[in-house]
């Protein structure tokens, strides 16, 4: 990932992955997000309305959010190692 490309997800977002209508829009958003392109970013009021959206809905959120966590562990690396070099204090 070259870029902190973050993008806010709201539920219409998730939930539309499996709208008839225009599911391909964001099924290539979340794709890209697993593919690093962007850093998804969900709301608690986004976690709390899927949580009460059918099973396959949710399994898009808890993939999107193994992407997140990825991320924040290989910035946590980063600054870990920045931070051995260099002496600075950074908290995530």
């Amino acid at each position: 990932m070259s870029k902190n490309n973050k993008i806010y997800l709201d539920t219409s977002v998730i939930g539309g992955c499996f709208d008839d209508e225009f599911f391909e829009w964001p099924n290539k958003l979340i794709e890209e997000c697993k593919r690093g392109l962007f850093i998804p970013v969900v709301s608690e009021l986004t976690e709390s309305e899927i949580s009460k959206a059918p099973v396959h809905v949710q399994k898009v959120l808890v993939d999107l959010l193994k992407t997140i966590v990825m991320y924040e562990k290989r910035q946590k690396k980063l600054w870990n190692y920045l931070e051995s070099i260099y002496k600075i204090k950074y908290y995530l």
